[in-house]
């Protein structure tokens, strides 16, 4: 980068072999959905990739009690952090009322909201963003449910294609 500001950089500079260039294609929104096929490594990575465009979601099921209504709606999530050294309890299922498998939200009173991946590895959301609000912490987040809790819906990676 200083070659570049002093103007040397050409003298530097030497033309790409046209042999070794590759192609990708453009990200797509799709992309940025979190998925509980993958590890909480992978996410992490995927949620400070994906910062601006496409950025990262996760799409929750808000439940009411035992048997209440779910509510579906969409989290983006703009910071997050990995568990390391946690238990690897692979999580149980549970079956949502329109028939999905989900697994559920890990809250630590209403501080931390931590996702369970379907290998046990454990992502903590630390930052998100409800559609249509301002970005908050967990804990405000988690504050505004009043007494909801969060599902994690299982979404087959053929139909998030």
């Amino acid at each position: 980068l200083d070659r570049v500001l002093l103007g040397e950089a050409a003298t530097y500079a030497k033309p790409q072999d046209e042999d070794a260039v590759t192609h990708t294609a453009k990200l797509t929104f799709e992309e940025g959905l979190l998925l509980p096929q993958q590890t909480a490594r992978s996410l992490h990575n995927k949620v400070r990739a994906f910062v601006g465009w496409p950025s990262t979601r996760i799409d929750v099921c808000l439940k009411e009690g035992e048997s209440g209504s779910e509510e579906m709606t969409s989290l983006k999530v703009l910071e997050s952090r990995v568990e390391e050294g946690g238990s690897s309890t692979i999580p149980q299922p549970v079956l949502l009322q329109n028939g999905t498998e989900a697994i559920a939200i890990e809250v630590e009173g209403t501080k931390k909201m931590k996702l369970r991946c379907l290998d046990g590895s454990l992502l903590e959301l630390v930052r998100v963003q409800p559609g249509g609000k301002k970005a908050m912490d967990a804990h405000a987040f988690l504050n505004g449910l009043r007494g909801r809790s969060l599902f994690w819906p299982i979404v087959p990676v053929e139909s998030q294609a």
